[in-house]
């Protein structure tokens, strides 16, 4: 019985300096800091066609061009892609390709391709886009409009 009351009092000795180091290690102080007021910088893109697309009496195999500066209102450093959609009986039958250039010269990016090069905040930069009506366009979409819209997304970069 000795033997059983020196072992519960040596196990409540140890729980109770456990717990009064439990009960130490869970206080703390905190004080939170003065409000600071947080603002976004400004991102906006700017696209206007210098040459607007002129997809008229176009043949089958035919290609037309359309040049447009694109800029951007931030400090921020950034990229760019080019896609377009269009719309109307002749739509099926065009594609497009866009190059960073008002050439319309060298590796021509597919729709939707963001551009490699990282331009820095503040620049402008110009683009050609090419339309093309398939060389298998049938007689009957002849004379017949397409509606196309170019969108360019710019996408900040670190």
């Amino acid at each position: 019985m000795l033997r059983r009351s020196v072992l519960s009092i040596a196990v409540a000795v140890l729980l109770v300096a456990a717990g009064g180091t439990l009960a130490h290690a869970w206080w703390r102080v905190s004080q939170p800091a003065a409000d600071v007021a947080l603002q976004t910088s400004d991102f906006r893109v700017h696209a206007q066609w210098n040459e607007e697309p002129t997809l008229t009496n176009l043949f089958p195999g035919d290609a037309r061009t359309a040049t447009a500066q694109v800029s951007l209102d931030s400090a921020a450093q950034w990229q760019y892609r080019v896609d377009y959609a269009s719309s109307g009986p002749l739509a099926p039958y065009l594609t497009a390709v866009w190059f960073p250039n008002t050439q319309c010269s060298g590796t021509p990016h597919a729709m939707g391709q963001t551009n490699p090069a990282l331009l820095t905040g503040g620049t402008a930069t110009e683009i050609c886009v090419r339309f093309s009506l398939s060389n298998t366009a049938p007689s009957r979409v002849q004379g017949t409009p397409a509606d196309v819209t170019v969108t360019v997304t710019a996408e900040q970069r670190r």
